[in-house]
């Protein structure tokens, strides 16, 4: 077994592998800062003792887009799990090329991408992630990262625009029933 944690910047998801098979996963709050032994508390309460201690799983891997809790949840692996985590950074050693001026800025999260859109489709792609930033990541079939586009979330977007306009009241992200709206809270 193997525990991932994908470290966004609203959200804390961890998730067990069973080989490529997820087996169970959870959401929490990102809350920086905590300690690592509150991040091993979480870990060990959310996967029981039998998985989070030395040798309950293989290994552990992290993929952080917050480098404030990076270091602390890399200490509670190595305390729960007996070894330390793979990161997944500019700086692993993985699989695929990050063909842009400054490869070291280039989020954890598009990296995740640019592996998983190679490996799983095997065709040059372009991955929309929608998290707290919406990307669009530019992937070609052999695994280079070729640039992309940020733009604030749909939830920054939608906070922004109730927050900014005077007669636009705070309404639910939910899927439209039609393209263009009849009423102002459509």
């Amino acid at each position: 077994m193997i525990v991932a944690f994908d470290v966004g910047n609203s959200e804390i998801t961890i998730g067990t592998f069973d080989g490529e098979d997820l087996t169970t996963h959870w959401r929490l709050t990102t809350a920086a800062p905590r300690t690592a032994d509150e991040l091993g508390l979480l870990i060990r309460s959310l996967l029981g003792p039998e998985v989070a201690s030395p040798g309950g799983a293989q290994g552990s891997a992290i993929c952080s887009v917050v480098p404030a809790i990076t270091p602390m949840l890399a200490e509670a692996c190595e305390m729960c799990f007996g070894a330390q985590p793979v990161i997944i950074d500019a700086r692993a050693k993985l699989p695929i090329k990050l063909d842009v001026e400054e490869p070291f800025t280039v989020g954890a999260d598009r990296i995740a991408n640019t592996l998983a859109a190679s490996r799983i489709y095997k065709r040059d792609a372009i991955v929309v992630d929608m998290g707290t930033a919406t990307t669009y990541d530019c992937i070609t079939a052999d695994g280079t990262f070729l640039g992309g586009v940020i733009q604030p979330g749909i939830m920054i977007s939608a906070d922004t625009l109730f927050r900014r306009t005077a007669q636009l009241p705070a309404t639910e992200i939910v899927p439209p029933r039609r393209v263009i709206a009849r009423r102002t809270d459509e």
